[in-house]
């Protein structure tokens, strides 16, 4: 009864319809416009039929799960998932023509297309026959990196198995499956529109143990960035870790608890214990380990690690020891211990290609972990570092490596690898143009912090007195923003709204900016303010939180140096909320981290459109060549407050 679509019931109080298929599905690629044409038949009612036709849904399934699921949708007789529908008259006002062109597409794609009638009062019918449709290869490598980063998405999209996992090698998919998670997580939308995919991935994490401190590490981190609960999975890491004979502290990991620890498993042990937030690693038993014990080579002050010890060194392993160690601060006041990475990158000025090696693997690893350039300004940057071009050299480098389909070799963890590295993510920074004491130029902990997670650094001065002229649309699509503790926003209410109502990650250092991003209350005694000169010590509330960056029960400095510093404080709609606090000269307790996580309650009867923290970072001071600034702790609690406030969050 292929579009039969009418009333099976003369009742005047309601009609019933019987919805079949649109008949006359067509698909097909039109190469000369890179594009898929569908059309199907027009639906006409028959004589007497006043069946409120309102358009048609359009449907498309890539990944090999969503295209059985179309199948069983049309076997079984119910319309399919609306995550796959690519075009949707729901808000239509009139019969919409019985066409639609898909230019969203990829090189080499293969994909299934259906169509749905739809009426005015909420019916659809059954999905039409499917029609299967496939692009040209590529013929030449992407123009560009926002093209790469579709084709690998697409690549991972169309190679994930039904179980959820990457990989054809079963004793590697835990690894590359929590690495394509990684990456998609990163990709802008991708966890909203193809949510199912996602949690495919985190299932197969979730239910596969695999005996190998890689694999495990990986899937902890990976399902903890995705708030899962991973204290099982730590449990078992923490029971095959090496330690101490005399304070039973963790110094690392290897292949198997009985092998001696190595740089790689040690290094991924510690940024996942980092990542859950869980205590009782200290880095101080983890840095001498990995500068001493494990240590592969020194030319000069250059600490370089290998895949095992006395093993030649590794750009891959040593990018990852210098982040677990948290080595990898771009503005030491000598030469970093990465400077020998830098220094074998194939620059354009030489005539390079901008890789590290000639290598993939390192190239990718170099751009995730370390600060290459990444600086930009928008407004008001006068006195800033020069925009260095090492990223986009190193990203240009693997786009021209990428195959015509869209992966990296055909393999799911380069691919995935490659497509971290590559995906642009962009950092607004709102910063004060007074020049502010303890500053090193630009140099501030903030940008330093977001560099080394990669970001793209756009820095926007306001002035304090005259307001600064910014189109707050500029704010749309960015990764995260970051509002100095020194910016006086309330000469600045169109730009706060819009923070409040943006479904972007949001950091406020400035107090006097919560309240009108419904944050706290809007009392300046009770509700938000500035700690009054002396106090640079927190108290830890919520141990269990990320955002506690593993600190533990006792009082984190997060100031050393130069004379006494004030911090932001606030009082969270919810005690849930609360991440640390100090106790102020009256006695009383102010909350100096507070968190909301994406659809949390907040003041005013809003709900947080994305994630947002209130962070006590009043003075935004990098530790400079006096020995002031932030302390280590302080630089911690930062870092782990980008990572958590960027995590991919999935929302039913």
């Amino acid at each position: 009864k292929a579009g039969n679509v009418g009333p099976t019931s003369t009742d005047n109080s309601a009609s019933v319809f019987e919805l079949d298929g649109v008949p006359g599905f067509r698909a097909g690629y039109d190469p000369p416009n890179d594009r898929v044409d569908c059309s199907w038949d027009e639906w006409a009612p028959s004589v007497g039929d006043n069946t409120p036709i309102l358009g048609y849904h359009v449907y498309r399934a890539i990944n090999p799960v969503d295209i059985r699921r179309l199948q069983e949708s049309l076997d079984k007789g119910y319309p399919p998932p609306n995550y796959l529908r690519i075009k949707d008259d729901s808000s239509a006002v009139a019969h919409e023509t019985a066409s639609h062109t898909d230019t969203d597409v990829t090189p080499g794609m293969t994909a299934w297309y259906g169509v749905t009638i739809t009426t005015a009062d909420g019916n659809e019918s059954v999905i039409s026959d499917l029609v299967q449709a496939q692009t040209d290869p590529a013929t030449g490598p992407p123009v560009d990196v926002a093209e790469a980063t579709r084709r690998a998405t697409r690549w991972l999209l169309a190679n994930q198995a039904e179980a959820g996992y990457w990989g054809d090698d079963p004793d590697k998919r835990v690894i590359a499956t929590s690495q394509a998670l990684n990456a998609l997580g990163r990709v802008d939308g991708f966890t909203t529109k193809h949510r199912d995919v996602i949690e495919r991935g985190l299932a197969y994490l979730a239910g596969h143990f695999q005996d190998n401190n890689d694999a495990i590490a990986r899937a902890a981190d990976t399902l903890q960035r995705y708030g899962r609960d991973t204290t099982g999975l730590h449990l078992r890491h923490e029971f095959r870790s090496q330690r101490d004979v005399n304070t039973n502290a963790i110094q690392g990991w290897g292949l198997q608890q009985r092998y001696y620890p190595d740089p790689l498993h040690t290094s991924l042990g510690a940024i996942a214990r980092r990542t859950a937030g869980f205590s009782g690693l200290s880095m101080d038993d983890i840095k001498p380990f990995l500068t001493a014990t494990t240590l592969q080579s020194i030319e000069g002050t250059e600490a370089r690690y290998g895949w095992v010890p006395r093993n030649r060194d590794s750009i891959f392993v040593s990018t990852l020891a210098y982040r677990a160690a948290d080595q990898h601060h771009p503005h030491a006041t000598t030469d970093p211990v990465y400077k020998w990475i830098q220094d074998l990158q194939s620059r354009s000025v030489n005539g390079g290609d901008g890789s590290f090696r000639s290598n993939i693997l390192d190239t990718a690893s170099a751009l995730l972990h370390l600060p290459l350039g990444g600086y930009s300004s928008i407004v008001g940057e006068t006195n800033g570092p020069v925009l260095d071009t090492a990223r986009d050299e190193a990203r240009d480098y693997l786009v021209g490596q990428q195959d015509s389909d869209g992966g990296w070799q055909s393999d799911p963890f380069l691919t995935a690898l490659c497509l971290e590295a590559i995906a642009e993510r962009v950092a607004l920074q709102f910063r004060s143009d007074t020049t502010a004491p303890f500053r090193v130029d630009s140099s501030d902990a903030v940008v330093d912090v977001l560099m080394r997670r990669g970001f793209t650094v756009v820095k926007v001065e306001l002035n304090d007195i005259t307001p600064t002229p910014f189109d707050v649309s500029q704010i749309d699509g960015k990764a995260i923003v970051v509002v100095d503790g020194q910016v006086d926003m309330t000469i600045y209410p169109d730009l706060v709204i819009k923070l409040r109502d943006a479904p972007v990650a949001v950091i406020a250092c400035t107090a006097d900016m919560y309240s009108g991003m419904a944050m706290t209350g809007a009392d300046t005694a009770n509700d938000f303010g500035t700690t009054v000169d002396h106090f640079s010590v927190l108290e830890t509330v919520d141990l269990s939180h990320p955002l506690a960056a593993g600190m533990g029960s006792q009082p984190v400095t997060v100031y050393i140096g130069g004379p006494l510093r004030n911090l932001s404080w606030g009082t969270p709609f919810n005690t849930k909320n609360e991440i640390a606090s100090v106790t102020d000269t009256e006695s009383i307790v102010r909350t100096t981290i507070f968190a909301y996580d994406k659809s949390d309650p907040m003041f005013g009867g809003f709900v947080a459109p994305a994630r947002r923290i209130g962070f006590f970072l009043r003075e935004n001071a990098q530790t400079n060549t006096n020995n002031q600034g932030l302390s280590d702790g302080g630089k911690a609690l930062l870092d782990a407050a980008v990572e958590w406030v960027t995590r991919p969050v999935l929302m039913p």
